[in-house]
């Protein structure tokens, strides 16, 4: 991709005149004695996408011996580097791809530090309190700071997991008897923490032995680099596992003055196929949710790795970053946009993507700086009953398989992540798992508003003796069924005959059935015997208006995904709301929508086409809209005619496979 050397330096001038409002950190690969072609290509990287700040990748864990060799080595390339781009507006910072190392370490040349011990008993990296270690990580950041980088940033794995919980070495196990006053020996103390509960006295010790751990070293390199430089900024990225210690490691290592910044996990490499994204987009949203107010700057992790199109198209690359902005991301760390992998060509369509977008993410940010997300709330929760590492338990803000993932993103229906559980609106409870983790007052504030449940959560409330929250018992069991219809309108539709189905039955005096279950001999049968109820509302004592529905998403997509199973959807959620749910997407196809509030008053909806069928006109719900204007690539509202169908606008704005358009409806 080659520009006339006027058409770059104009380009240049102009990404240098502007501060991003959604801000790309891109990696640059280690290219020693590349260094004139790593620089050609941040040049042409500035000029076609106005991206100005690009990171050196420089893996500095100890290596060789003495490992000082490497660290001067390696800064030796980053100063060749430096002087090529003088001149050029580029803003050269650091990735410390690695100073503990994201594996165990396999080499033998290494020096006599102590190393970490996991809970397994495997020696794995070198232990950060280590005095020798210490030492090496005063002397890199310290000799980090000399060359005046733009932005230092640190990688995932500064963290007390590789991949196993960290650290067991003689320091750590001193460490945590002193504090608990045990005699604890290694093996005894990883034997205990694997079997403890979280909240155990020893668990609670653990954690905070971990935690001290991390905060000295990352506070470590913040002193080094101010003992040159207490101006450079700085930031971490940081592992799925470290979410929850992560938050003062970010504020630690920012320059005094400086909002902290977080490159968080939300990582969809090798997403080949449109299928992995929803799984990704309830992770990303709950890393927004978990962090709004934080004070805390959020980057998506928009990796390519291994940076070919075999992991990730240009255009879904680029999806990621605009469904990030909507979201309130502050910014993405890239990988190898522009640059040479060892001796080839990373992909130009990353280039490409982004050059033709060039504005769009900038004014995606500042429109999404005021307002606040709508539709359907999907609980995302700030507590973590089953979180215990050491014992290899993960948990994440939102739970995998909710009907946000299930049913919502299928059928074009927009929806957001609630972590207060205080904002009116309709939510949803659909898992078990959901159940387990609200507390009793959590439970009361979500029941207070209006709540769609489904049948696995109905039975889960029912087993922890919650029906009055529902007004109706759930319960397993075998009865006949193979259709559900609708009470008003007679209209039926196909149902799975299956044990997952739960049944429904004592219903509180003032409940309204919905719809029913139950049997037709044969397609087309005028009999119908009804076996129970499929969908009841009630009022419950809290004030809260609740429709509780046997369907749920371990049906058979055959049975799930109907369009008269969508506008029966649609229906629930109107009847729930007291008007139409705005912002539904009327194509009947896998469509993601975001909705949220605009900061002048209207609506920004975010449309994702998730169907390789692709959408020649978006449908949306919208049946107050006055005027719609399509977000451009030069960051541009432009207004769009539209037609009515009903209460959907009929628009002219085609969606391709994974192609995302932002709406302003007003």
């Amino acid at each position: 991709m080659k520009m006339p050397i006027g058409t770059v330096l104009a380009l240049m001038c102009a990404a240098a005149a502007h501060a991003a409002d959604f801000t790309i950190y891109n990696v640059l690969p280690f290219s020693p004695g590349r260094e004139a072609q790593c620089a050609a290509d941040c040049r042409e990287y500035m000029a076609a996408t106005g991206g100005d700040l690009v990171l050196y990748s420089l893996s500095l864990h100890p290596e060789g011996r003495p490992a000082m060799e490497k660290v001067e080595r390696y800064l030796e390339s980053y100063r060749a580097l430096r002087r090529e781009l003088e001149g050029s507006g580029v803003r050269l910072g650091v990735l410390v791809q690695s100073i503990l190392g994201h594996w165990p370490r396999v080499d033998k040349d290494i020096e006599d530090w102590t190393r970490t011990v996991n809970i397994k008993g495997e020696k794995v990296r070198f232990c950060p309190d280590d005095p020798g270690f210490a030492k090496y990580i005063d002397l890199t950041f310290a000799m980090l700071a000399k060359e005046r980088p733009a932005f230092i940033l640190t990688d995932d794995d500064v963290r007390a997991y590789s991949h196993d919980a960290e650290c067991f070495c003689p320091r750590h196990v001193a460490e945590f008897n002193e504090l608990r006053g045990t005699k604890y020996t290694e093996a005894e103390l990883r034997k205990r923490l694997s079997a403890v509960r979280q909240g155990d006295p020893d668990y609670v010790a653990f954690l905070s032995v971990q935690r001290g751990m991390m905060e000295r070293l990352v506070k470590r390199f913040r002193a080094a680099i101010d003992s040159v430089d207490p101006s450079i900024p700085a930031g971490i990225c940081v592992a799925w596992e470290e979410t929850f210690l992560a938050p003062p490691l970010a504020r630690a290592i920012a320059a005094k003055g400086q909002t902290p910044v977080m490159r968080v996990a939300t990582g969809c490499y090798g997403e080949r196929f449109g299928t992995r994204l929803p799984a990704n987009v309830m992770r990303m949203i709950g890393f927004a949710e978990y962090y709004r107010d934080s004070g805390i700057d959020i980057l998506d992790e928009a990796d390519t790795c291994p940076h070919n199109l075999w992991s990730k198209s240009a255009l879904s690359f680029f999806t990621h970053l605009e469904i990030a902005s909507f979201l309130g991301f502050k910014g993405a760390k890239a990988w190898y946009v522009n640059g040479h992998k060892g001796g080839s060509l990373v992909p130009r369509a990353y280039t490409e993507v982004l050059a033709r977008n060039r504005g769009l993410l900038d004014a995606l940010a500042r429109e999404t700086a005021e307002g606040a997300a709508e539709g359907v709330a999907v609980p995302a929760f700030t507590r973590f009953p089953k979180w215990h590492l050491a014992a290899g338990h993960g948990e994440m803000f939102i739970e995998g398989g909710t009907f946000a993932e299930q049913a919502f993103i299928p059928f074009g229906i927009p929806f957001r992540a609630e972590k207060d559980f205080s904002r009116d609106g309709i939510y949803v409870v659909s898992r078990k798992e959901e159940v387990s983790r609200f507390t009793d007052a959590e439970l009361k504030k979500v029941f207070s508003h209006k709540v769609l449940v489904t049948g696995e959560a109905a039975l889960a409330l029912t087993a922890r003796r919650r029906r009055d929250l529902i007004g109706l018992a759930a319960a397993k069991k075998d009865f006949r069924f193979n259709r559900e219809r609708d009470k008003a309108s007679g209209a039926g539709f196909a149902a799975t005959p299956s044990d997952a189905m739960p049944f429904f039955s004592d219903l509180a005096p003032g409940a309204e059935v919905l719809t029913e279950l139950g049997f037709s001999p044969y397609s087309g049968s005028p009999v119908f015997e009804v076996a129970a109820p499929g969908a009841v509302l009630w009022r419950n004592a809290l004030g809260g208006t609740v429709i509780t529905c046997a369907y749920h998403s371990g049906m058979t997509p055959l049975h799930r995904f109907s369009e008269a199973r969508k506008y029966w959807l649609m229906r629930l959620l109107d009847r729930l709301g007291g008007a139409a749910l705005p912002s539904v997407c009327g194509n009947d196809q896998d469509v993601l929508v975001f909705a949220r509030t605009g900061k002048e008053g209207g609506s920004l909806v975010l449309a994702v086409n998730l169907n390789s069928e692709p959408i020649s006109a978006l449908r949306l719900r919208a049946p107050q809209a006055k005027s719609v204007s399509v977000l451009a690539p030069n960051g541009e509202w432009r207004q769009v005619e539209f037609e009515r169908d009903g209460e959907f606008a009929v628009l002219p704005v085609p969606l391709a496979f994974y192609e995302a358009k932002v709406l302003k409806v007003e």
